[in-house]
């Protein structure tokens, strides 16, 4: 997401470019401050992996983490979608927008999706398994860099955030019907 942000600001579309950089503004429109742009926005997953190892602590395990991760997520993309379409030359408030859906990111999916496979899958399917499943999320990140663009095209990037957000609540939905619950721990 960070990068498609970054590189949307090289080809504006209708409805407006990328956030990390614009000719106008906070963004800036040279490289450099792109740069710098998307390593903040990067730099604020660190927290979030190390929260949602921090969450991951009994009582609580990889399938809560995956749901309230996706919660979140779906708070932050709809809360960027809206600060992009009510404020859009507004480039601090996106960039602090976008932190938040990294945070949001790597605070659940991005570590409860390798934590996931290890503690559901029995013994003697676990690597296939593992194997699938990180498959799976790296198909749904090639059909997502597909579909974007047309979203981005045809309703701005507003658009893309309130899609975004719709597909992390029925992502949360599907983790919390289909998912076993988290194992108890020891006594």
């Amino acid at each position: 997401l960070v990068l498609y942000t970054t590189l949307a600001a090289a080809t504006p579309a209708p409805g407006g470019g990328g956030i990390l950089g614009s000719g106008d503004g906070f963004g800036g429109g040279d490289l450099m401050t792109q740069s710098w742009h998307a390593v903040l926005v990067t730099a604020i997953g660190v927290p979030g992996c190390i929260a949602a190892i921090g969450l991951m602590a009994p009582p609580r395990g990889p399938r809560g983490v995956l749901i309230l991760g996706f919660l979140l997520m779906t708070l932050a993309f709809a809360f960027t979608g809206l600060v992009m379409w009510r404020a859009p030359n507004n480039r601090g408030l996106s960039i602090a927008m976008l932190c938040l859906v990294s945070f949001a990111i790597n605070c659940g999916p991005n570590v409860a999706t390798y934590v996931l496979p290890t503690v559901i899958y029995h013994k003697e399917v676990k690597s296939t398994f593992h194997g699938l499943s990180a498959g799976c999320g790296k198909l749904g990140a090639v059909v997502g860099t597909f579909v974007y663009a047309p979203i981005q095209e045809a309703f701005g990037l507003p658009a893309v955030m309130i899609v975004q957000a719709v597909i992390s609540l029925a992502a949360a939905a599907l983790a919390a019907a289909t998912l076993p619950p988290d194992p108890s721990p020891a006594p």
